[in-house]
Formats: C-alpha cells, structure tokens, sequence
C-alpha cells in the first residue's frame, strides 16, 4: 500500500479535477471516463483478476512465446505458494477461517463496497476455505505489483508513439486504408500540445520512482514469526531465480519483455 493514498490524491488533483489532464487533453473527458468505469464495473470478473483463470478462459495457455503469462505465472505462483504457506501459520484449517470474523466482515465489505455487491463479478462475499483466502489475497498483491508492472511500466515504450494511443482525435478514425493521405491522419491525430500531454502523461505514469523498492524486498517489518520470517526470505529466494531466469531469455531478444521480471516490479501502486 506504499504512497497509494499519495497517489490516489495526486490523481483526483492532477488527473481526473475539472481541470486535470484527463478533462483537458482526453477525448472521453471526466464524463467519459465515469462512463467508461461504469462499463468497464460492469463487465468485471474475478477470473480475470487471477491471472491463471484469465489465461485459461481468453485461450491463450498454448500461445508461443507469451511473455506477459510465462513472467506473470511464474511470479503468481511464487507468491501464491508464499501466501498459502503464510495462512496456514495463522489459520490451520478451514474452521478457523469460518469463525474469524474480523476476516468475514473484511470480505464482505469489500464486496459490498468495493465491487458493490454484484455476485455477477464471481467476488466471494465470505471465505470458507483457507483455499479461497489464498486465492484471494494473492490476486491482491499480483494486481498491486506485478499487474500494475506489467501494464504501468511500459507505458511510454508503446505509448510515446501517439499513433500507437492518441489520447483525442480531431475527427473521426479513417474506416479504410484506401486514399488516405499523410494531411488525413495529420487532421485526425492530436494537435501538438494535446500530443505532448499524452506523452507526458506515459512518461510520468512509466518512470521509475528514485525510491523504488521491487518485489518482496520491502524494508518494513509487518511480522514477527519466526516462521513467517523465514516463509519471507524464501519467498525472495524464488523472486531472485525467477529474475534470473528471465534475464537469461531476454539475452536472446532484440526486445526483451521486462516488465514482469521481479527485479522491475514495484511492491506497491505507485510512480
């Protein structure tokens, strides 16, 4: 949770204000983006928070040379095996689960609140299983670091391109390649000052904080256990060969893909 409230309230400022850069320089403006939200809550799965369900439900476990899910299922099941083992230093067995109910009224505010009760999203509303609180926590954490890495870190690598993802058009999107001009897609792409804030914006959001602190290599002390202290330092162990095995793909690309490689990834939403 490191610097999101920080983050949170910069963006309201900055971004999403009457006058913040998406009301000014975006083609769906703050109305739109509320829309785009309202769509987009609608459409929310929970498989497609956990990265395993997401991959197997879009058909694309068999895809050659899929980064994004080789990184991304390496780093999950790394943490997924670290949080397993840490729920069972604290909650035995699935009764455990049951009669927490500081656990039960965490989950269910979160349903209630942070995916406004819509059963549709497949959200648990209540955990009975040390299984489902697993699941559940380590869907929190690979969205906080390594979702956010995957889809943040790169933003200026594609995104400082603007024909790649112009944040406005000036007239509708050409519907054929035929007779288009160079003054066409001049006229349709973002004047120059609307361009150099959608640049800016990708940079910003891209740029590698001076504090950066990666994945599992926190500083602070959020335990005491023994057990759990040393659940931690395995934990750093497998991050480290998971870096190192990447690293060692990537000498073989012209462009390696290293947005999910442990060493890159933020432990926590911010920039």
């Amino acid at each position: 949770m490191r610097f999101t409230l920080y983050a949170n309230t910069l963006g309201r400022e900055k971004l999403i204000s009457e006058k913040g850069a998406i009301s000014m320089y975006t083609s769906t403006g703050s109305t739109g983006m509320v829309e785009v939200m309202r769509r987009a809550m609608h459409a929310l799965k929970y498989s497609s928070l956990c990265l395993p369900d997401d991959i197997s439900e879009r058909g694309l476990d068999k895809v050659p040379k899929y980064y994004y899910r080789d990184d991304g299922l390496l780093v999950w099941g790394a943490l997924s095996k670290y949080v397993e083992a840490v729920i069972a230093v604290f909650y035995p067995s699935d009764m455990d689960v049951l009669v927490d109910e500081e656990l039960q009224h965490w989950i269910s505010d979160i349903y209630k609140h942070g995916f406004l009760e819509k059963a549709s999203t497949g959200i648990p509303n209540s955990f009975k299983s040390t299984k489902e609180v697993t699941k559940f926590i380590t869907m929190v954490i690979f969205t906080m670091t390594a979702q956010h890495s995957a889809l943040n870190n790169g933003n200026f690598d594609f995104g400082g391109w603007l024909p790649n993802s112009p944040n406005s058009l000036q007239s509708g999107a050409p519907q054929s390649k035929d007779d288009i001009t160079e003054a066409d897609l001049l006229n349709t792409l973002p004047d120059i000052n609307t361009s150099v804030w959608g640049m800016a914006g990708a940079w910003i959001t891209s740029k590698k904080g001076a504090d950066f602190v990666s994945l599992g290599q926190h500083s602070e002390k959020y335990f005491s256990e023994p057990e759990v202290l040393s659940l931690t330092d395995k934990l750093k162990e497998e991050l480290k060969e998971i870096s190192e095995k990447i690293k060692e793909r990537n000498k073989e690309k012209k462009r390696p893909y290293t947005y999910l490689d442990p060493e890159k990834i933020e432990n926590s939403i911010t920039i």
